[in-house]
């Protein structure tokens, strides 16, 4: 059910108009950052000025605060909540604090709902059911990261029920870590494994079934990405991120795609996860640049490339454009 269900974590293959340039996406390729690389911010800047900000600016301001925050070494400035609602794209100051209101109004009757329970453990079983039952109402849906909508309608996915979860236990005391395993993310508290997206809890030992399943369709670079445990613990700003990167991957326009990506990596700049997704997004969008023949504009992609992940990768994406404009 997980492995066909919950696809937060898979990473598109882009086909690109026809051309003698290849078709499609290195993903056999993993990236990862390099010693020295500039900061996610600095480079969404500059994918920034590439982009077209006619209609509306690439970053919002109220992202934009976020993030400069979480640069200069302070996530604890951020307020989690307003962060993941930003996050889901509503900026205007009245409607961020209406969904903030929704969620704590969600966590004042979890804690009267599970309010009966004596241990910590039982409370962390009891939230996954109360919340399953009434917040997440709606039921499971394929790439549903936004939390507005899980707020208004009641649909889900692994992340964003992950999300509420997290933040509306914090609140009541139930402090959990987010766990990143291939095409899914669960909870865990101590041995205690929580799956928002089924409304129960279960021990380690009984969870690794599910760890399995996953595993059985991991890609070949996801090893790369999570180490020899199979998994990877991510803190609640990464959490957060993960919508952010799982948008990456439905936008349309290529700077979209790619800024979306650099936005999760301005949350949580040591996930290798979505490090890995800005250098796919970046090589993508190279090859459409060069499909439309603009070659300044993918010359400029592959010095933000470079200043990423290091010279190999942007001599590697330096190729992808005619000799005679490079």
């Amino acid at each position: 059910m997980f492995a066909k269900s919950l696809s937060w974590l898979s990473l598109s293959l882009i086909l690109l108009t026809a051309s003698a340039v290849p078709a499609l996406a290195d993903t056999a390729a993993f990236y990862k950052f390099s010693k020295n690389h500039i900061a996610p911010l600095v480079a969404l800047e500059e994918v920034a000025k590439l982009a077209d900000q006619k209609n509306r600016p690439l970053i919002a301001e109220p992202e934009l605060e976020i993030f400069k925050r979480i640069a200069a070494g302070h996530p604890e400035q951020c307020d989690v909540k307003d962060t993941l609602i930003v996050a889901s794209g509503i900026t205007d100051p009245q409607k961020r604090l209406k969904y903030a209101e929704k969620i704590d109004a969600i966590a004042n009757r979890a804690g009267q709902a599970i309010s009966s329970a004596t241990t910590l453990e039982e409370k962390a079983k009891a939230l996954a059911k109360y919340l399953y039952k009434h917040p997440l109402h709606g039921g499971f849906k394929t790439g549903q990261v936004n939390m507005a909508l899980l707020l208004d309608k009641g649909t889900f996915n692994c992340v964003s029920s992950a999300i509420l979860y997290s933040v509306v236990g914090l609140q009541l005391g139930i402090k959990t870590r987010a766990q990143e395993i291939p095409q899914h993310v669960f909870l865990q508290m101590g041995d205690l494994c929580i799956e928002p997206t089924g409304g129960f809890a279960q021990s380690t030992e009984r969870h690794q079934k599910i760890l399995d399943e996953q595993w059985a369709e991991a890609d070949s670079t996801d090893p790369l990405i999570y180490g020899d445990k199979h998994y990877r613990s991510t803190n609640r700003m990464g959490l957060i991120g993960a919508i952010y990167y799982d948008r990456s991957n439905n936008r349309k326009k290529f700077e979209d795609k790619t800024a979306d990506a650099l936005k999760a990596c301005c949350l949580c700049p040591t996930n290798t996860l979505y490090a890995d997704g800005v250098g796919i997004k970046l090589h993508n969008w190279v090859l459409d640049a060069v499909n439309h023949k603009d070659y300044a504009k993918a010359k400029k992609i592959v010095k933000i490339a470079g200043q990423l992940f290091g010279d190999t990768v942007s001599t590697k994406f330096l190729k992808m454009i005619p000799k005679s404009s490079r």
